[in-house]
């Protein structure tokens, strides 16, 4: 699960050109349909749940919380976003989390464009320099 997001966000960090490309590969990865289906939601709820016991899971959540908040963080201070950019980095961790736990165990579902448009009026009024990238506006 881990290996499976990390290579699919270094994948388009890589053809990242601007800073609200940076931002938008580790955001749609999170989003990403694939990612929001049931089964990998409850492996990745399940994982967390069991890192509280378990000091490998837990090594392992927190380099992957490390690297995505490193990601985040990075991108935001690229727009000139000084202020609060931690804050607004644990915003949006939270609302990935929180797309996950509504896709593993809720009855009442967002789909994943819903959770996209949430995000983007998060960064709308978070991140005013955020710029959606071209290839995702279609």
């Amino acid at each position: 699960i881990f290996s499976m997001r990390h290579e699919a966000v270094l994948r388009k960090l890589k053809t990242a050109k601007t800073p609200s490309e940076r931002l938008w590969a580790v955001v749609s990865v999170n989003l990403d349909p694939e990612y929001l289906k049931l089964g990998f939601c409850r492996a990745w709820i399940s994982i967390a749940a069991e890192a509280t016991e378990n000091v490998r899971f837990a090594r392992l959540l927190r380099l992957h919380h490390a690297r995505e908040r490193s990601n985040l963080v990075h991108a935001l201070r690229a727009m000139d976003h000084q202020p609060d950019v931690n804050s607004i980095a644990l915003g949006l961790k939270l609302l990935f989390e929180g797309a996950r736990h509504r896709a593993g165990f809720l009855s009442k579902k967002l789909t994943p464009e819903q959770e996209t448009e949430n995000v983007l009026a998060y960064l709308k009024v978070c991140v005013p320099k955020f710029v959606m990238p071209a290839m995702e506006r279609q």
